[in-house]
């Protein structure tokens, strides 16, 4: 197996300790061009909490015209954002990816300041892209319990501890 380098601020024969223990993979619909995205938190020992970074990689296939095998990896590796801040452990119903494996919602806590982040994979530029989204003033992002996206419609939902649903057009 060949060593190959990944983008974003991991180190090649770093310590685990060296990173924070939350990585998740998250299964798409390879059939929409997506393996599985992953996500990690990194907080580098040079860096406190506050300045952590949250790595977002789409790992992307290609189907061949005679479909012999649907998860065939790109030849490069994945697609990677870099997003300020990290997710909670204790909340990972807070990042969603849609059926398409496409578009990745999650709720960022950069410096104790909660945001709303939209990552998007573009199959097309074989690009990433990242959004913040502006949530109504009346939504409290410290009581989301839940999130999702609707991507036929282009709007997420956002669940409050209360109960009460909000639904938003992004698009």
């Amino acid at each position: 197996m060949t060593d190959l380098p990944l983008e974003g601020p991991f180190v090649w024969g770093a310590s685990y300790e060296s990173y924070d223990p939350l990585c998740i993979t998250l299964p798409s619909t390879p059939v929409y061009g997506v393996n599985a995205v992953f996500v990690r938190n990194v907080s580098p020992p040079a860096v406190g909490p506050d300045d952590a970074n949250t790595i977002i990689k789409f790992s992307p296939n290609r189907l061949t015209g005679d479909l012999q095998s649907p998860l065939r990896f790109h030849d490069a590796i994945g697609l990677t954002a870099t997003l300020p801040g990290r997710l909670d452990y204790q909340r990972l119903s807070l990042v969603w990816l849609d059926h398409s494996g496409s578009n990745l919602l999650a709720l960022m806590d950069h410096s104790r300041a909660l945001s709303l982040k939209l990552v998007r994979y573009h199959r097309h530029q074989a690009s990433v892209s990242v959004h913040e989204l502006l949530v109504p003033s009346s939504i409290d992002l410290h009581t989301v319990h839940g999130l999702a996206i609707d991507e036929t419609c282009g709007a997420i939902i956002l669940v409050i501890t209360t109960g009460v649903i909000h639904y938003i057009p992004y698009a």
